[in-house]
């Protein structure tokens, strides 16, 4: 077979534009949904999230990328896999219709047990493509059916209709999705000697996949978790709206990281080149993640009442603290155990700070409220990221200031502080928000990048050189 170079950037490009619209969605519910209804639905998804992961829905669409590039089987097993996903998310539907025994029937848990299929299976088409070779009709595929899915949404919420609207309009059109995927991928019969065949193998890769996914969930959500249950749905809402999800930032650290995992997989173990790959990786990120998260500090409260009104004006705090999770993921966690194939320190890694997330963040919201959860949540993350960099500096038998770099998280971190400083007394001039904003982040470019480029020159001209992964 020969060899192509696959570009990232269809996923990249089209997934951007896509999550732009996500974040479009909520600004448009702040003005049009109660606060109670904004709640319901961030409760809803941040719940259906879940399901692939428990489903080992996880675990089948990750193997499709592996059995994608098998010559032999890989329409088998590609097959087989779909198959096997589409029984678990309908086996997490029975589930969650059994739950209303417990809890109580409500239509949002029927919707709920109507998603789940295609939450555990859709996915599974366009990771095929990917792996074999068709990032463009993957990307296309996906974002396709992502504009159509938000598109109605926003349709709904702009003409006025509740939750329950928006959670049927989401089932239907992840299940045509979903049916799209079945027909494209050509469907095979659970009684047919190759699934049969391709089962034990299927499920012995996705069971520790999905199970390592589960906690992966508890680090990254599990305040969420928590307050979900602890705050009524105008609350969890205004929380909600705090934790600011930006999706470029998140595609920039995905796209570092996916030049980083092979590199790191073509040195050796225990020389200067990992260490040195890895430390140039964290400047990177650094350069974007830290003036971002210290911008989003200093302009928090005219941020928030500029995209989700004044209504929500007591979401400042929440994002002043979760803020720093975007300096925090400058540090990559498991591109070393990835590239060196150790997933029995991902599994473990996972299990232990997910249950310790869980853990913290109770205590944190029994002690201080919501303030306290993601307070808890924060001081997980600067231990996890402790505990990467010392994985890392063992394996490779480097010490700290090999694997971290502390002169440029110095001049960076201190140029985004004194950028940030400067931002909020510029943006507390103004009483509208948008002018705020605006003047505040206008302050804060030119000290930022002035201060970086008199100091640390080469590390900004590398960043402006960075163009692709693949």
């Amino acid at each position: 077979m020969s060899r192509r170079k696959i570009s990232h950037w269809p996923l990249t490009l089209l997934g951007s534009a896509s999550s732009l619209f996500n974040l479009f969605l909520p600004i448009v519910m702040s003005r049009r949904m109660s606060a109670s209804g904004v709640g319901e639905f961030k409760v809803f998804f941040l719940y259906l999230a879940t399901v692939p992961a428990l489903s080992l829905g996880v675990g089948f669409t990750n193997g499709t990328y592996l059995w994608g590039a098998d010559p032999k089987h890989a329409k088998s097993k590609i097959r087989s896999a779909f198959v096997l996903a589409l029984i678990a998310g309908v086996f997490a539907s029975l589930t969650s219709i059994a739950a209303g025994i417990f809890l109580h029937f409500s239509l949002s848990l029927l919707l709920f047990a109507f998603a789940c299929p295609p939450a555990v299976a859709a996915t599974i088409f366009e990771a095929r493509l990917v792996a074999a070779g068709e990032v463009k009709k993957a990307a296309f595929f996906s974002a396709g059916f992502e504009f159509l899915r938000l598109a109605s949404l926003l349709g709904a919420v702009l003409a006025g209709q509740g939750a329950e609207t928006l959670f049927l309009l989401h089932g239907v059109i992840s299940w045509a999705k979903l049916l799209a995927s079945g027909w494209m991928l050509g469907l095979i019969s659970p009684f047919s000697p190759s699934f049969r065949a391709e089962r034990p193998a299927l499920l012995a890769y996705a069971l520790p996949v999905s199970g390592a996914a589960v906690f992966d969930l508890l680090v990254l959500n599990a305040d969420r978790y928590v307050l979900s249950v602890l705050l009524n749905a105008a609350s969890f809402a205004t929380y909600a709206f705090g934790c600011l999800m930006v999706p470029p930032l998140f595609v920039f650290e995905q796209a570092v990281n996916q030049v980083l995992i092979p590199k790191l997989a073509l040195t050796k173990p225990r020389t200067r080149a990992a260490p040195a790959i890895y430390r140039v990786a964290q400047e990177d990120l650094m350069l974007l993640l830290v003036p971002s998260a210290a911008g989003l500090i200093a302009l928090a409260d005219p941020l928030v009442r500029l995209l989700f009104t004044d209504t929500y004006r007591s979401a400042a705090p929440f994002l002043e603290f979760y803020a720093l999770y975007y300096a925090l993921s400058s540090i990559p966690q498991d591109v070393l155990a990835r590239a060196r194939s150790d997933s029995a320190w991902i599994f473990r890694t996972a299990v232990l700070f997910g249950l310790g997330a869980l853990g913290a963040t109770f205590a944190g919201a029994k002690i201080a409220g919501a303030l306290g959860a993601l307070q808890a949540f924060i001081l997980m993350q600067i231990a996890r990221r402790i505990y990467a960099l010392y994985y890392f500096a063992r394996c490779e038998n480097a010490g700290f200031t090999k694997v971290f770099p502390v002169k440029s998280a110095a001049v960076i971190g201190g140029a985004a502080s004194a950028a940030g400083i400067l931002a909020q007394v510029v943006s507390l001039r103004f009483s509208q928000p948008a002018h705020a904003f605006l003047a505040g982040a206008a302050a804060f470019t030119p000290v930022y990048f002035g201060i970086v480029y008199f100091l640390r020159p080469r590390a900004l001209a590398r960043l402006l050189r960075f163009r692709r992964s693949r």
